[in-house]
């Protein structure tokens, strides 16, 4: 007999996915090689495309972008060869 009988199941109801999530204009979310990030870093932060760079975790960033600058201009000028892995648009 299963340990598992008589057990009470529940249901967690979840976010609703029919809207779809808005982008924060002015900020990107940019994934860094862990190789290049301490050499690439300081570069990006003195760019005029970017504002600011917060670390939030497994080699992810995220970058103001500059006045002016937008999400799709940042993305395209911060994919760097083999120093940037990745980029998006910062979900809210």
């Amino acid at each position: 007999m299963s340990q598992f009988v008589g057990t009470k199941l529940s249901v967690l109801p979840l976010e609703d996915r029919t809207t779809p999530a808005a982008f924060i204009p002015g900020r990107v979310l940019v994934g860094v090689d862990p190789t290049v990030a301490p050499f690439l870093l300081p570069q990006l932060d003195a760019s005029l495309l970017t504002t600011t760079i917060e670390p939030i975790g497994f080699n992810i960033y995220r970058v103001g972008l500059g006045p002016g600058v937008s999400v799709e201009q940042g993305i395209k000028s911060l994919k760097l060869p083999v120093l940037v892995t990745h980029g998006s648009e910062d979900k809210n």
